[in-house]
């Protein structure tokens, strides 16, 4: 069985680190001319010289990272023991650094990321003619969340115009009118801080920061509107 992780070890080492080559810069041809650009890229991909990669074949060098391996593949199943998923899953995360294509751990750090995305779940009310709702929710920075809405809501707009009609405000030009939005609020931010994003019938996502879940329609002023959608809010969250 170590004979075989071992193989597995070496094969994925391998995988990496060619990984990591195709992704530099390619080197330019030293009769290149500088600043000369051919096709959308630039540089001449004909002429591309590429870095054949060659993995390790020290043995000691392979028993460093076999060691490192078990030992942090130990460590994330004592921290999932102990109910310790985010300190689990960053002892996952960082053997992937190392070996991307172990596919053990990949399916352990999924397994991870499928209970954090049932881990809470929270239902809601939207209003057509509020502004920003506060949905109660405390989103976690990088966990799972999903926003899913049903139902229909009225959006009243009664303009009179002349021939040449009117100027959709800038504000309103980011996402389809009425349609649902959401932000993240850190603690203490204004309103002009707040940045919304598209929910729209259902998201998934990971917040890139920890704050308040809010919501509303998206329209400059919601108070003429009617109507309501029911939200259902799930993943890690606090509340």
């Amino acid at each position: 069985m170590k004979k075989a992780f071992l193989g597995a070890l070496v094969a994925a080492l391998a995988l990496s680190a060619a990984d990591i080559v195709s992704a530099q810069p390619p080197r330019r041809p030293q009769n290149n001319q500088p600043g000369r650009q051919n096709g959308p890229g630039g540089g001449n991909r004909q002429n591309e010289e590429k870095e054949e990669y060659k993995p390790p074949d020290d043995p000691k060098i392979i028993k460093l990272y076999e060691t490192m391996i078990f030992s942090m593949e130990k460590l994330a199943a004592d921290y999932e023991k102990a109910n310790q998923s985010d300190k689990a899953r960053s002892c996952y995360e960082e053997i992937l650094r190392v070996a991307p294509k172990y596919t053990a751990v990949q399916d352990k750090l999924k397994a991870i990321k499928m209970k954090e995305a049932i881990a809470d779940r929270k239902p809601f009310e939207v209003l057509a003619n509020k502004a920003w709702q506060d949905t109660g929710v405390n989103v976690v920075e990088g966990k799972p969340l999903t926003i899913k809405a049903t139902g229909t809501w009225n959006m009243k707009m009664a303009y009179e115009l002349p021939p040449d009609g009117i100027e959709i405000p800038e504000e309103l030009r980011d996402f389809p009118l009425g349609a649902l939005v959401g932000a993240v609020a850190e603690p203490g931010s204004s309103p002009e801080d707040i940045k919304p994003f598209l929910v729209g019938s259902s998201k998934s996502f990971e917040p890139p920061k920890s704050g308040r879940l809010l919501l509303r329609i998206y329209d400059s002023d919601p108070q003429d509107n009617t109507g309501k959608l029911s939200v259902m809010i799930e993943g890690t969250f606090t509340k």
